[in-house]
């Protein structure tokens, strides 16, 4: 099982739905694990199985990386998912990521050079 079918997503998916899943199939877990919902299916996925998952998903470079596994892109081709638009999805998820981290470096500069 590898980490799209752990959380039940489609490699196309950007990232807030990935993390509602996780979120999701979490609370769905921690909930079976402590009685409340003893009747939870989860195909035998566990909690490590999850948080690895989203580990892995949720950020982009390491997902591009996961992507590019000759495993995953012969599942994907399988199910006949655009390879290419779920690296694009990879790729945008990053380039927004490096944008973030550049405002933030920016900023702080900024500030240090005010306050000197």
């Amino acid at each position: 099982m590898n980490h799209y079918e752990v959380l039940e997503i489609n490699p196309e998916s950007e990232l807030p739905e990935a993390k509602r899943a996780y979120q999701e199939l979490a609370d769905q877990i921690q909930q079976a694990l402590a009685g409340r919902n003893p009747e939870g299916e989860f195909d035998g996925r566990t909690l490590r199985q999850v948080h690895e998952a989203w580990k892995v998903l949720s950020d982009p470079k390491h997902r591009l990386d996961y992507n590019n596994t000759s495993t995953v892109k012969a599942w994907m081709l399988s199910r006949e998912i655009d390879v290419d638009l779920a690296q694009q999805v990879c790729e945008g998820a990053a380039h927004t990521k490096l944008e973030k981290q550049a405002r933030k470096a920016f900023a702080q500069s900024k500030e240090a050079f005010n306050a000197g």
